[in-house]
């Protein structure tokens, strides 16, 4: 996993934040195929080679743009563990909503819905490394919460479905034109999805 170099961190607040403003600007009118680094460093003012100094590619400044974002997911998914008793299911989907309502009140609505629907980008931040340490982070916050029936590498291993799925279900409601017009529609899908598996886990 690569992120921005210390060159980036060490940059004034002003240069940082006008770099940040470029990319969202270009992320807000653009397709992850179409972006365009060129107009990127013409509106922050800087160089190609600058901009390589501060990411590797394309790849490293995109997930530099969601890493805030993933975090926020991170933290916000361990408190609702532990407000559902550590309720996997109801958590999850308690989660998506709040997506949903994050990327809906945004003032960058369009490049979350552009980032949020592309596949690459979940690929960026669900592979299986990613998915090891989120899952080790979960399990870490609920040990106390976890029944003592259920093992340790079956409860990682649900944690990873349950990741698996919501990630798919969140592409999928993103990349339709109108989403909020089918939220509710792919909710209940997603909710019927996490039935299934609950039901498996109860047999």
């Amino acid at each position: 996993v690569h992120m921005p170099t210390s060159t980036f961190y060490n940059l004034s607040k002003e240069k940082k934040e006008r770099i940040i403003e470029a990319i969202q600007t270009e992320l807000e009118s653009n397709d992850i195929s179409t972006l365009s680094i060129n107009k990127i460093i013409k509106r922050a003012g800087i160089s190609r080679g600058s901009f390589y100094q501060y990411f590797q590619d394309k790849k490293d400044m995109l997930q530099y743009m969601m890493e805030e974002f993933f975090h926020k997911m991170t933290i916000l998914t361990g408190e609702k563990l532990q407000k559902n008793h550590g309720d996997l299911f109801q958590s999850f989907e308690e989660i998506v909503y709040d997506i949903h309502e994050y990327v809906l009140h945004t003032d960058l609505k369009e490049m979350h819905c552009r980032l949020l629907s592309d596949r690459r980008i979940h690929e960026l931040f669900f592979s299986i490394a990613r998915k090891e340490k989120l899952t080790a982070i979960f399990y870490k916050e609920m040990e106390s919460l976890v029944k003592d029936e259920i093992k340790r590498d079956d409860f990682l291993l649900l944690l990873e479905l349950l990741i698996d799925v919501t990630a798919s279900t969140v592409v999928e409601m993103f990349q339709e034109e109108n989403y909020e017009r089918v939220f509710e529609q792919e909710m209940g899908k997603y909710h019927n999805k996490l039935m299934i598996i609950k039901r498996g886990c109860l047999s």
